[in-house]
């Protein structure tokens, strides 16, 4: 199988309240684009109710990141024989709570690029596609891996909603590995986290709903965020990583509903 089948229902992602990734499943027939569902969270928002190590892991980061820089600016000062003042410390706090969304920001860009590139190549295109050095290692790097692994893709960026479950979900990319299908999950990240697993798990189910087809394999594939050399990946037990994200979804639900009275 090479060819992605017609979809049961298509599937529309949209920015919800606070920028929150929104879907909704549409149906074919009369009358013309039916609504079945809307307002589907994302699979990642559901991983919010286990906090997901991303979370923790990013909340220390960003602690570490304010403090270190206002050591280095408070150091700097001293060292400039600098009086240290209360408005001095007010705008070395400002700018440490400022400092972890631009350091955030710089580390998403080359994970940006790359999964544009990768979603392009994927597409048919083949000519200048990378336009810095960073770029062009990181691409390379890609290439081997998919000489190594022998993947032959089918589709880049595809959307997918779970009807049972309420939700919705873009994975990265389909591929053969011989005659196993397999869904890829693109990271830019530290380290290949536990709930990543759960979120490809979520993945599968939401594509066998939209698409009838059922993923034989699934890998997390993880760029690094500052050094392009640097690609690794695991591969998901499904059977496991499947019943523990539908054991997640109905504990949310049970949570909600037996909250309050």
């Amino acid at each position: 199988m090479l060819s992605l089948p017609n979809p049961k229902f298509l599937v529309e992602g949209y920015e919800g309240n606070r920028g929150a990734h929104m879907y909704r499943a549409i149906g074919f027939g009369e009358p013309e684009n039916y609504l079945i569902l809307d307002h589907l969270p994302s699979v990642t928002k559901k991983l919010d109710l286990i906090g997901g190590s991303k979370t923790g892991a990013l909340m220390g980061w960003a602690v570490k990141e304010s403090l270190k820089h206002v050591d280095k600016r408070l150091v700097l000062a001293l060292s400039e024989n600098l009086v240290v003042t209360r408005e001095l410390v007010i705008d070395v706090l400002a700018e440490g709570r400022k400092r972890p969304e631009k350091v955030k920001d710089a580390a998403a860009d080359l994970g940006t690029r790359i999964h544009a590139i990768i979603d392009k190549w994927i597409a048919g295109e083949r000519e200048h596609l990378t336009s810095s050095i960073d770029e062009m290692v990181a691409f390379q790097n890609f290439q081997q891996f998919v000489a190594k692994m022998g993947l032959k893709f089918i589709c880049g960026d595809l959307p997918v909603v779970s009807l049972k479950l309420k939700y919705g979900g873009r994975l990265d990319a389909l591929a053969m590995i011989g005659n196993k299908l397999v869904l890829m999950d693109w990271k830019t990240s530290n380290a290949i986290r536990d709930d990543y697993a759960l979120q490809v798990a979520g993945y599968r189910l939401a594509l066998e709903e939209t698409y009838g087809i059922r993923a034989d394999r699934a890998l997390v594939v993880r760029f690094d965020k500052w050094d392009p050399k640097v690609l690794d990946y695991k591969e998901v037990a499904l059977g496991q990583a499947t019943k523990t994200w539908k054991a997640l979804v109905k504990f949310e639900s049970e949570y909600y509903r037996r909250a309050w009275k």
